[in-house]
This record gives C-alpha cells, sequence and structure tokens, in this order.
C-alpha cells in the first residue's frame, strides 16, 4: 500500500446564483467555498478501522474482518446499505450516514486492491480523524466535502491513483465521491462533489450539465449564518405552490435568475476578453466590474424574495450590507440558511472592520472566505503533517483560526 500517514482537504460549496429557478431546468452558478474540511489517515498495526469524525459524533472501532469487502457494480449504494448497518447501528442518523459512506468506499477499493495485489495476505488497520470548518446541515456541501475527503484518501492509500497532478486522478476521485453522496442522500445531482472535487466555479442546469467557468477567479465575500434552520423541501415547495397558481407571474422571475446566471458567466468572458486583447468587446453595458457583479447579486436578492424564499433575517442582512455599499443575497434554499456579502477588491479595511462589528453585534456568525478555492488537496511534507495533526487531534472545537492556519500549509493539488 502507499504511504502511511497524509492529510486531505476539500472545500464546502455555495450557489452563487440560480436558487430554486434551477429546478425549473435554469442555469445556476455553483462554487467552491474557502470552509474545508481535513481528515488525517494512517496505517496502524492494529487490525481495526479506527474512524472518528467528531463533528457528527462517530468515535468507532471496527475490526477488519468484520467489514466485508464487496464487489463494485452500476447498481445503487444503498442497495448494500444493510450489509453496513449493524456496524454503526449505535450511531446517531447523521453520524451513521457518514460512517456508511466511509465504509461502502473502504469495502469495495479494497477489494480492488486484494485482487491487484494477490500476494498481500491481510490489509493494514486504519486511523482516520476528520474536523470541518464547515457547519453541518447548513447547505454548503459538507457531506460532499467529507465524502470528497474519505475518496481521495483511501484511492491514495490503496494506490489507485497517481499523486502526481492528473485529470484522471480527479475523474476517479469524482466518482467515488459522487457514489459516497447516493448513499448518504439515495439521490445526487453531482453539483456538490463535482465542486468539492474540482473546486473553482460550474454552470450548471438540470438535464444539460455542467460548464466549468474556466475565466471565474477567487472572490473574497463574508458567509454569513443567520441561525435560522433553512428548510429547503419547504421552500422548493412553496416555490411549486406558487407557480402553480401564478404560472405568469413567476415564470418570468425564474427567466429573470437564469438570465442573472448566464449574464455572469457571459462577465467572466468578457472580462477574460478584455484581459487578452486589452479592448473591451463586451455587449454587455460599459458598467465596471463590480458595479455588474453588485447589480447581480442584488437582483438575484429581490427575485428570490418575491418567490418567497427569503426570511426577514435574510433581508435585515440585505439592508446591514446595503448601509455599508455591499450587496448581499440568500445562499441555498433559503427561509433562513446562509447568506454572502461580497468584499470586492479596494473595498476599504475600515468598511469591512464597521460590517463585522455590526454582525457580531447583532449575534450573526460569519466566516470571511473565498468563493472560487482550489477543490481537493493533499498534504504529506513531514513537519506540517506534524502540525496538522496536532491541531486536529488536541482541538475539540474547530474555528476559522485552525481553518486559517491549515489551509496557509504547502498543500499540492491531484
Amino acid at each position: 500500500m502507499a504511504t502511511n500517514e497524509f492529510l486531505i482537504s476539500a472545500p464546502g460549496k455555495v450557489i452563487l446564483f440560480g436558487e430554486h429557478a434551477v429546478v425549473y431546468e435554469k442555469a445556476a452558478v455553483a462554487a467552491s467555498v474557502g470552509l474545508r474540511t481535513y481528515l488525517w489517515f494512517s496505517t496502524n498495526l492494529l487490525p481495526i478501522i479506527q474512524l472518528n469524525l467528531s463533528d457528527v459524533g462517530v468515535d468507532i472501532a471496527l475490526p477488519l474482518d468484520q467489514v466485508p469487502l464487496l464487489e463494485t457494480d452500476d447498481s445503487h449504494p444503498s442497495t448494500l446499505e444493510d450489509r453496513f448497518r449493524p456496524l454503526v447501528q449505535s450511531l446517531a442518523p447523521t453520524g451513521q450516514a457518514a460512517a456508511l459512506a466511509f465504509l461502502y468506499l473502504f469495502s469495495l477499493l479494497a477489494l480492488q486492491y486484494q485482487r491487484a495485489h494477490p500476494d498481500t495476505h491481510r490489509l493494514s488497520g486504519i486511523t482516520v480523524i476528520m474536523k470541518s470548518s464547515i457547519p453541518v446541515g447548513a447547505g454548503l456541501g459538507s457531506s460532499a466535502s467529507f465524502s470528497t475527503c474519505v475518496a481521495a484518501a483511501l484511492l491514495t492509500h490503496f494506490g489507485l491513483i497517481d499523486s502526481t497532478h492528473s485529470q484522471d486522478s480527479l475523474d476517479l476521485i469524482n466518482h467515488w465521491t459522487f457514489r459516497a453522496e447516493q448513499m448518504i442522500h439515495g439521490q445526487s445531482s453531482g453539483v456538490d462533489n463535482s465542486i468539492t472535487v474540482f473546486g473553482g466555479a460550474k454552470l450548471y442546469r438540470k438535464g444539460v450539465g455542467m460548464t466549468h467557468l474556466a475565466e471565474f477567479t477567487s472572490l473574497r465575500f463574508l458567509l454569513v449564518n443567520t441561525g435560522i434552520p433553512k428548510n429547503t423541501k419547504n421552500m422548493v415547495a412553496g416555490v411549486a405552490a406558487l407557480r402553480g397558481q401564478l404560472p405568469l407571474v413567476v415564470d418570468p422571475l425564474l427567466a429573470a435568475i437564469d438570465g442573472i446566471s448566464l449574464t455572469f458567466q457571459h462577465l467572466l468572458e468578457a472580462k477574460h476578453q478584455i484581459s487578452d486583447s486589452g479592448s473591451d468587446s463586451s455587449p454587455l453595458p460599459a458598467l465596471g466590474q463590480n458595479q455588474r457583479i453588485a447589480q447581480l447579486i442584488t437582483l438575484n436578492q429581490a427575485l428570490l424574495a418575491l418567490l418567497g424564499v427569503s426570511h426577514p433575517t435574510l433581508d435585515n442582512l440585505g439592508l446591514l450590507a446595503q448601509r455599508h455599499g455591499l450587496a448581499s443575497k440568500l445562499t441555498g434554499g433559503g427561509g433562513g440558511g446562509c447568506a454572502l456579502i461580497w468584499i470586492p477588491d479596494g473595498t476599504p479595511p475600515t468598511t469591512v472592520d464597521q460590517l463585522k462589528s455590526d454582525l457580531m453585534e447583532q449575534n450573526y456568525t460569519y466566516y470571511d472566505t473565498d468563493i472560487g478555492c482550489p477543490g481537493v488537496q493533499y498534504l504529506r511534507a513531514p513537519k506540517e503533517l506534524n502540525q496538522a495533526r496536532d491541531i486536529l487531534t488536541t482541538t475539540s472545537s474547530f474555528s476559522g483560526d485552525e481553518n486559517l492556519i491549515l489551509s496557509s500549509l504547502a498543500w499540492a493539488n491531484y
């Protein structure tokens, strides 16, 4: 097997434009966010799988000989769920889902390894420690980020991917991340895993697929958690009911949101053309790039509010951002959850500091982060690996400070 100790990291995900409209085959823009999951992986001398996933309440040791090794096929992962459930039935539902996804991938990939190495008498025991700065259940791709780390770690451990930068390696990680997401959620659009594996931003349209937005560069946002639990299912049902009652009103709103996502794509392409040619040949109006993006953010939020998926706390955040000359919108299902406040280049630090002060005064939790950051990465440098391991094994609650320290290490891309 490959290296004895390494660390994997993967980002979370936000919807930048297109929430709810995407359900009706309109375009949406999804992007990686600089809140990350970190998974420390090592082999051990005992024939056990030690899983410590403290964020979801998992701390178990499973004898290797109790974990069945199964054939891979095209059937849905849930068909194999009952083979692993007795091993994790003592866990709470969220922890159970995470542990099942891990065991599913371990089982299939371990069998692949054994068949490629028939001289191997037994598998090595492993220890896995996971911590994340991504809030669970906030619509920020926490499960896809976890699944990405697990897929990359196991593929690396069993020597099934090359650690040098390779599209084939990323594609294989993405394939197994998607399968793990199916185990956790039952169904998956493939958007979350594509973002957490590849990073950057993608334009997605149901039934058409994803387009990588190669011209997208990292943007700074304050990601604000309202503290109000999101309820995506109810919000989606509410939009469907409204559309059923007033289709001639709602359909133009959905089309306008589609136009926002497409305009953002055109804006990126125009910016790329300007940087290549030195002149603006864009068909878009001659506004500054920052003004254009701010317009799109503000308009998207207004349209979502008209669809009934905002919330007084989200509306309040919009007014707060507006007082500081900034644009804000909800991200995800709405009805609570999280919002994005864009911090354009050139924003005075005093403006950002005052905004943060106002957010804290009103008891909002915020993260100063980048949208469009790198996807899955690994760390093997011994000195930095020791530093990372110390943080992961001694920190009970994971804060932005730990995320900042870990993200600054010498990560490498697959």
